[in-house]
């Protein structure tokens, strides 16, 4: 098993009324691209009649999360103290 996710984007640059455009046979510059993440979430492991989930345990996805959970906790914990300090 594992988390997919992905998005996409794409455009185009029409030139305006008056303004050369970028090519000579008078199409618009286009462009396009997408984007994808895929973590393991673990795998099934089936011996005989039994089975047992383990766990993909990614150690750099955790140190991360970790810190970005303090980076949270410790920018509210500033906003709430400056709040609380400011002359009135």
């Amino acid at each position: 098993m594992a988390l997919v996710a992905g998005g996409g984007g794409g455009g185009t640059a029409i030139p305006r009324h008056g303004e050369p455009a970028p090519d000579p046979g008078g199409r618009a510059d286009t462009g396009g691209g997408f984007g994808a993440l895929v973590l393991p979430a673990g795998v099934y492991v089936v011996k005989g009649d039994q089975v047992r989930w383990i766990p993909a345990v990614d150690p750099t996805i955790v140190v991360l999360a970790s810190l970005t959970l303090v980076r949270i906790v410790a920018r509210t914990w500033a906003r709430s103290r400056r709040h609380h300090t400011a002359p009135r």
